[in-house]
């Protein structure tokens, strides 16, 4: 994974993270909700003190503005979220994106300092993993989703520590050097940004880090000893400028409970400092500061009745009991909160507490692998840092809930160490198995033209030039089949011939896409499998077979539909006169003999896409309502209704007739009798009923759908069919065009063995969907509202039920992300053939359909159904994704690519659905960041994983 995609995943998912948690779960939690998405902590102290601000910028100009205010003893993060409310409307929510992207900043300085501590593939993984912790730790939720200061003193203290550790390693040269302390002095300005009194503690740590450099290297006689000395103590005289600069800014802001005198809990006596008669003055001041203000804490949360002291008793009086109290100090900052009071008191927040802590405690023993792998002086100097900040907040912070904020950064200093030992400790253990290799064929030797990246690129330009005319030319048919049936209400009426007309093809249709187009996707890898033979003759007997056993299938599925339809509909309750049976039966015998055709245009049409040709077999589809349209003209008035059927039987014809003139001119197969023997061996039965299965898993969504409806008020079964209809005319159009193009191109890729290009193509094409597919969404949600009205208007349809439709719709086109990737998953895994996850991922959102089905419908009516179906979809498309990655054909930066474009997408919607346009704004300025790296892992993936450079002119 590229660094730079670290900092995109780790600005979205805290962007995303405080968005939904301001706006949308602290409202529900009032107990600890001050209002506007704040916490009852300080950050409602510093919202109101940014008002006060922004209110005298308003009224006195922005000389009125300051960083460290006197009139509100107030900070930077107070000032930068006053000067964000006098520019815009007041919202908390407006500092989100500055703390996401310090938190991404953070989460992107623990890698590289994972890189800095141990070398290759342990730095990495090190890096990854404790930066992924830092992110997805809910406890930062409480900090970097609010107006406070932690977000700034930790991406400081980390950038400084790397700055320092860059040093040791490789001291860059020509400027280098001056970079890394500018770099330093940035963080040293962050931290100073909200905490002054931290630069005394910079300055006394980097004053024992420097001595303790120095003394290691001028043991070792290190080759760049020198420059490195230079480096530290340069670094240590710039905190002292600093520091010397900002001195009455410092001594302002550095008193804190310190200026109180209170009383130690349970004692009567009042506090007071014994003064050492060994200690300077000065040194002795800054101690008794450090006491002082550990006491006022002590009394302070006394007060408040804060529920996590520890300790409340000891509040040192002298230097020998500071001296004697750091040992415990440090145990504190270490292993707090203590398993002893993990059940005390329940909460959520505590809950969450165990939880990190458990997870710390098992990485915790890496530490003592780390000393027996790898002893540095970087890892010293680490150590050194953290330990020191650690024990020095855990000293003047007794309680656990505060201290587990400042220690955060050093927490994970320290992670960095423990997992880079447990690394090293897996990675080298004997036992330890290779990693899971991509489950493909063996790789066979490419020619050299497949390994051109621009001729990759060109081939993908023209498949999604395919793939957008088959989608045209099949939104064309829909429409085609659209006017037919108006045309037909128009001549026949809205009655009983139209009842019969369609009752009568509804059985035959279903058997249709559950029998015959599986087929299709079963046959085709195979299909591409004996085309890249070179056998030509048993690939056309194997042709022959599927035809036969196809057609023996359908033809016994239409011997049994023409002789128990009559008990069939029966069964399904469905009582109709003698006439009007014979009327539906009628039409449904000729629609049986379309359901056997239709075998023989579905094998037709995926040879012709393995040979290439694409756009024909949607031409071909055309034939069909337009023959239909002439045979209601010609034969309209003297049949009726039944005109129609033959019209669209004579129309099957035409269209197999197109499609075996097209095999004989461009896929010059040879007709043979069928081998059964080789039939048995090369088709792919197993495939095929997998498939079968998941089709018919598929096709029970809208039943299931409208059994939920017929629960709800009347109309509700009609308003989720025409909602419906609109969603899946979207998604048909969508999936004919990526179907016909996808699954032949991968199987022909699986075919040649060229595994690698398939992977990459995967990644392309799923990014491809991804980052159309959810604007596109995203229009479709807005235009629904105006389009429904205008459609509908002085329509029988009342306001309310016009409302329903408008939801139906938006929460239905919402899954056209979910659906596109799924679908570019499924065409990739049916290349693979490895259908079962295809049923599995169907059946889990067929499932999934009838749970949510049934509770969002009681709390947002027929729309529930609608949100039921996609985010069962979304489950589905998850489960297709993530077995792809699981067997490694799609990368793991991908895949979050992919997971993050849904999870904006999905707060974006939320935010536009409820009108918080605040959050609307910022999601969508992440989700264009998001789109940024997208679009860079897909160029990419475009070119088979490598960019073509242009050779740079060399320079005399």
């Amino acid at each position: 994974m590229q660094s730079r995609y670290l900092w995109i995943f780790a600005f979205c998912f805290a962007t995303v993270s405080s968005l939904l948690f301001q706006k949308f779960l602290l409202p529900m939690l009032p107990s600890i909700h001050a209002g506007s998405g704040l916490l009852m902590n300080d950050a409602e102290y510093y919202h109101k003190s940014a008002l006060l601000i922004a209110e005298n910028i308003r009224a006195h100009g922005w000389s009125a503005w300051s960083i460290w205010s006197a009139q509100t003893s107030t900070v930077g993060n107070v000032a930068a979220l006053a000067a964000l409310y006098a520019i815009f409307p007041v919202d908390p929510a407006l500092v989100i994106p500055v703390n996401a992207f310090l938190q991404a900043s953070s989460a992107f300085l623990l890698l590289l300092i994972g890189r800095e501590l141990w070398p290759g593939r342990v730095g990495n993984i090190a890096g990854l993993v404790v930066a992924v912790f830092f992110v997805v730790f809910p406890s930062s939720l409480s900090w970097y989703s609010q107006p406070l200061k932690d977000c700034y003193v930790i991406t400081g203290m980390l950038l400084i520590l790397y700055t320092w550790l860059k040093a040791l390693n490789s001291l860059p040269e020509r400027g280098g050097l001056a970079a890394l302390l500018a770099w330093m002095w940035l963080g040293l300005l962050l931290v100073a940004f909200v905490k002054l009194y931290y630069l005394k503690l910079l300055l006394v740590v980097a004053g024992m880090t420097a001595c303790l450099v120095a003394g290691c290297l001028l043991r070792e006689k290190h080759p760049q000893r020198y420059r490195i000395l230079f480096f530290y103590f340069a670094a240590v005289l710039l905190i002292a400028i600093t520091l010397q600069i900002m001195r009455p800014l410092v001594e302002e802001h550095s008193e804190g409970y310190a200026e109180w005198t209170p009383a130690v809990i349970g004692t009567t006596q009042a506090w007071r400092w014994q003064e050492s008669p060994w200690l300077p003055d000065t040194l002795e001041r800054y101690l008794e500061t450090a006491a002082k203000t550990r006491a006022g804490m002590i009394e302070h949360n006394y007060r408040v009745s804060a529920g996590s002291v520890i300790d409340a008793e000891r509040a040192p009086q002298s230097v020998s009991e500071m001296l004697l109290y750091l040992p415990r100090a440090l145990q504190i900052a270490l292993f707090a909160p203590f398993p002893d009071t993990w059940l005390q008191k329940p909460s959520l927040t505590r809950l969450v507490g165990v939880c990190e802590t458990v997870l710390w405690y098992c990485i915790l023993p890496g530490l003592l692998l780390t000393l027996s792998y790898r002893r540095t002086l970087a890892m010293a100097v680490t150590l050194l840092f953290a330990v020191f900040f650690m024990t020095v907040f855990s000293f003047v912070t007794p309680n656990v809930g505060t201290l587990y904020r400042y220690r955060y950064a050093c927490e994970f200093m320290l992670m960095i160490i423990a997992v880079g030992g447990w690394s090293r400790f897996f990675l080298n253990h004997p036992g330890k198995k290779g990693g899971r290799a991509p489950e493909s064929c063996p790789v066979a030797s490419l020619p050299a033209e497949d390994n051109n990246p621009v001729q990759h690129s060109g081939s993908k330009r023209n498949l999604i030039s395919a793939a957008a005319m088959v989608s045209f030319l099949t939104l064309v048919g829909s429409l085609g089949f659209f006017a037919r049936d108006l045309f037909m209400v128009r001549w026949f009426g809205a009655g009983q011939e139209m009842d019969n007309f369609f009752l009568g093809a509804m059985i035959p249709m279903f058997f249709v896409s559950v029998l015959s187009i599986p087929a299709g996707a079963a046959m085709t890898p195979v299909f591409s499998m004996l085309r890249n033979a070179a056998d030509r003759l048993a690939q056309a007997r194997v042709i022959a077979s599927a035809v036969l056993f196809l057609s023996l299938l359908l033809a016994l599925v239409s011997i049994l539909l023409y002789f128990l339809a009559p008990y069939l509909f029966s069964v399904l309750n469905w009582h109709y006169t003698s006439e009007k049976m014979a009327a539906i039966l009628k039409i449904m015998n000729i629609y049986l003999i379309i359901l056997l055709l239709s075998g023989l245009v579905v094998t037709g049409n995926a040879i012709l896409n393995i040979e290439g040709i694409l756009v024909f077999p949607a031409v071909a589809q055309l034939v069909v309502p337009v023959v239909v349209f002439l045979a209601l003209l010609m034969f309209g008035a003297a049949h009726g209704i039944n005109a129609a059927a033959y019209g669209m039987l004579a129309g099957q014809v035409a269209n197999l007739g197109l499609v075996i003139y097209a095999l004989r001119r461009w896929g010059a197969l040879p007709l043979f009798c069928p081998d059964i023997s080789m039939a048995l061996q090369k088709l792919p039965f197993y495939q095929y009923f997998i498939l079968v299965a998941a089709s018919l898993s598929a096709a029970l969504f809208v039943p299931v759908a409208n059994a939920i409806a017929a629960n709800l008020p009347v109309g509700s079964v009609a308003i989720i069919g025409l909602g419906s209809k609109v969603v899946l005319l979207i998604t048909g159009v969508l999936g004919i065009g990526m179907t016909t193009v996808l699954l032949p191109y991968f199987s022909s890729l699986v075919a040649k063995f060229r595994h690698h290009q398939a992977r990459s193509d995967l990644s392309f094409f799923l990014l491809l969907v991804t980052l159309f597919s959810v604007p596109a969404a995203l229009v479709l949600t807005v235009l629904a509202e105006s389009v429904t009205g205008a459609v509908f208007v002085n329509s029988a349809l009342n306001e309310v039920d016009i409302h329903n439709v408008v939801r139906v719709i938006q929460y239905g086109v919402i899954q056209l992300p979910f659906f596109t990737c799924g679908l570019v998953a499924i065409k990739f895994i049916t290349a693979y053939q490895r259908t079962w996850i295809i049923l599995l991922s169907s059946l889990v959102g067929l499932v999934l359909t009838v749970i949510l089905g049934v509770f969002l419908a009681k709390l947002f009516g027929v729309g529930g159904i609608s949100l039921a179906m996609t985010l069962s979809m979304a489950v589905s498309a998850a489960i297709l994704v993530s077995y792809a990655n699981y067997l490694k054909h799609l990368p793991v930066s991908d895949s979050v690519f992919i997971v993050f474009n849904w999870v904006l997408f999905i707060t974006l919607f939320i935010c536009l659905h409820y009108r918080v346009y605040v959050g609307a704004v910022i999601s969508g300025s992440a989700y264009l960041l998001l789109v940024a790296g997208s679009w860079h892992a897909m160029i990419v993936h475009a070119f088979g994983g490598r960019i073509p450079l242009k050779p740079r002119s060399s320079v005399v």
